[in-house]
């Protein structure tokens, strides 16, 4: 652009309080995949932060992490694709995947200066930020800014960084958290605009003709493409069960939930049924026993008081119509007692325990994000950072 903006004369527009550094090429497309290539290209080898050698382990590490049901691109292969990675696997790996996969090969100023970022976008997603959480969000994207060019070298502070560091929280507080006002949404509907034309004369026609279509089948209640909610084959009083209903013995139940249970559904425990799957508040919750997700981990859930667990499996009783989750509670790690911790406040350490708990799946709160990292026999739990924004993780 040569001179003045034609906008900045818009009567009661702002240009620059209205225009937003957008989040998803900034960020995601901008700063992260910069760092990917700082670390791991060879033209960077003879740099302190190169840790391009050991791109195979960590490679490793990624493909054997297993995300939820909402992050839908599963970890590719980082040695042979980290330079094509899309948007929403730069996210992922911002987010959940790069402190635990590098945190053994990284210098600590630069693995400091990286979780400042991660800390701060996560707490900048979120999707009801605090003025204590902006400002905690604020203070350490200034961190990571004010030590970006001592340690990747003069120049590296591009606009990206800029924007990052200096004023990404700024427009926060004027727009609300960054998924609201980033480029996802956008990008996503591009998709569905280009699978909408299917030759080169009159596009326009061609789109609209397509809407056209579109809204004309959902006015008749039919579906456009496969829908991926669970088939529901009871409806109970608390849930929607998805799957088949496997009879439950009494001998099957632990000592620990026959005891519950007994308490809870007293003379009823001959009316039994082992769930695998729920749709409780339009979220779905699968437990352990659900052999079908191989390649990913949905069972490790939110619930009560905060508390963190494990679903084993559901248990519905056929009297009363409610469904009871038993989770297997998972013990909140502390740092002073993980050797060599060095952990983002985002993260949860956390262990298994073998006690069973009972629960309405009523208290269930939300599906987290789970990281078995085999090789360093650690377990972190992650919060998503946002309910609404769930659709942008592709």
């Amino acid at each position: 652009m040569k001179g003045e903006s034609g906008i900045s004369y818009l009567m009661d527009f702002d240009i620059v309080a209205g225009i937003v550094p957008d989040y998803m090429h900034g960020i995601c497309l901008g700063v992260t995949k910069s760092l990917l290539s700082k670390w791991f290209s060879t033209k960077h080898r003879a740099q302190d932060y190169f840790i391009g050698e050991n791109i195979e382990v960590i490679s490793r590490r990624m493909e054997n992490l297993k995300p939820p049901y909402s992050i839908e691109r599963l970890p590719r292969n980082l040695e042979k694709n980290y330079q094509h990675f899309k948007a929403t696997e730069l996210q992922s790996w911002l987010l959940y995947y790069a402190f635990p996969c590098m945190e053994d090969f990284m210098d600590d100023q630069y693995l400091e200066n990286f979780s400042c970022l991660s800390e701060g976008i996560h707490i900048l997603l979120g999707d009801k930020i605090s003025q204590e959480a902006i400002t905690n969000a604020e203070d350490l994207l200034q961190q990571f800014y004010a030590s970006f060019e001592r340690l990747y070298g003069e120049g590296s502070c591009g606009l990206n960084v800029h924007n990052a560091g200096l004023h990404l929280s700024y427009y926060v507080k004027l727009w609300g958290p960054m998924w609201c006002w980033s480029c996802f949404p956008f990008e996503d509907v591009n998709s569905v605009l280009l699978k909408s034309v299917h030759g080169t004369g009159v596009v326009l026609r061609q789109a609209m003709k397509y809407r056209q279509a579109e809204l004309c089948i959902r006015r008749k209640g039919l579906q456009l493409k496969k829908c991926d909610s669970l088939r529901i084959t009871c409806k109970a009083i608390n849930c929607d069960v998805g799957g088949s209903l496997q009879p439950l013995q009494q001998h099957d139940l632990e000592d620990s939930v026959k005891t519950v249970l007994g308490n809870i559904l007293p003379e009823n425990l001959f009316n039994l049924k082992k769930v695998n799957r729920i749709v409780v508040n339009q979220m779905k919750f699968y437990s352990e026993e659900y052999s079908r997700m191989q390649k990913r981990i949905c069972t490790v859930v939110l619930y009560g008081n905060d508390d963190i667990g494990k679903i084993k499996y559901f248990v519905l009783c056929e009297y009363s119509k409610c469904v009871y989750a038993v989770l297997e509670q998972m013990q909140n790690i502390p740092l002073s007692q993980v050797q060599g911790a060095r952990v983002l406040n985002h993260y949860t350490v956390v262990s298994p325990t073998r006690n069973l708990v009972v629960t309405n799946v009523e208290n269930l709160k939300e599906v987290l994000v789970f990281l078995d990292v085999l090789s360093r026999n650690r377990q972190y739990v992650i919060r998503m950072p946002n309910s609404y924004g769930h659709a942008i993780f592709k």
